[in-house]
């Protein structure tokens, strides 16, 4: 295994790898239209990343004016009900909705979101699960202008182990992407090597490539994770 891992050192490409600063990780890719759209891409994606989200500098602000945009500024008709529903953790008023009007379950709505993202962005467990045992697709991509996201790649660079576990548990793909890039480069960012073979159990490409265009065996050899290469030789990735 050491001369495996020499060789793969010696004859890396040295075209792409660049390590990610900490406050860049997870960053939302910049804008052109400096717009309404900007501030919702952003909320949403902090929303899902974290748990019960980290403090922002101003303590005065409410947690929903840190993290959150009012459902009003997001939905209309009977998915904003649904919406605040979910805000409100009312959710026997949820159930009672997405039984009479099933068509709203996967609806998205004029900002670009469904209402599962919206639940996972505002940490709701048992909304994300009353909206997927509904049949809400775990699957959708969300597009936010430019940015195109599928809620298990974010999830699996995230804090909240219920979130993750209920889409993978779910039928959430294993190689959900965020913007092109796979979930378990989330999780490896994140240093969730447990989420890494979850990922990679539930089938998982192992060799799907970094942003830079790195294998995932040639990006773990990169960030000295040896004992994760060779997991990843035993389970098959091309060495190539």
């Amino acid at each position: 295994m050491f001369y495996v891992v020499l060789l793969l050192i010696l004859f890396l490409p040295s075209c792409d790898f660049q390590p990610v600063p900490s406050e860049l990780k997870n960053s939302v890719p910049s804008q052109k239209k400096q717009n309404n759209s900007h501030d919702i891409q952003q909320k949403v994606h902090k929303g899902i990343i974290s748990l019960t989200q980290q403090p922002l500098r101003d303590s005065k602000l409410s947690t929903r004016e840190k993290y959150s945009l009012a459902p009003e500024a997001l939905f209309a008709g009977l998915s904003l009900e649904a919406a605040q529903a979910i805000e409100k953790k009312a959710y026997a008023q949820l159930h009672t909705l997405l039984s009479v009007n099933p068509s709203i379950v996967n609806a998205v709505s004029p900002t670009g979101l469904t209402l599962l993202a919206w639940a996972a962005s505002q940490q709701s467990i048992e909304g994300v699960n009353i909206l997927l045992k509904h049949g809400a697709n775990p699957n959708y991509v969300v597009t936010l202008n430019e940015w195109r996201f599928q809620i298990l790649a974010l999830a699996a660079g995230g804090m909240n182990d219920a979130l993750f576990d209920l889409l993978l548990q779910a039928g959430a793909d294993p190689n959900s992407k965020d913007n092109g890039e796979a979930a378990v480069y989330a999780a490896i960012h994140a240093r969730r090597w447990d989420r890494l073979e979850r990922l990679l159990d539930a089938g998982a490409d192992l060799n799907s490539e970094s942003r830079g265009g790195s294998p995932l065996i040639i990006y773990l050899v990169k960030i000295n994770q040896y004992s994760l290469v060779e997991a990843l030789i035993k389970r098959g990735a091309n060495l190539q």
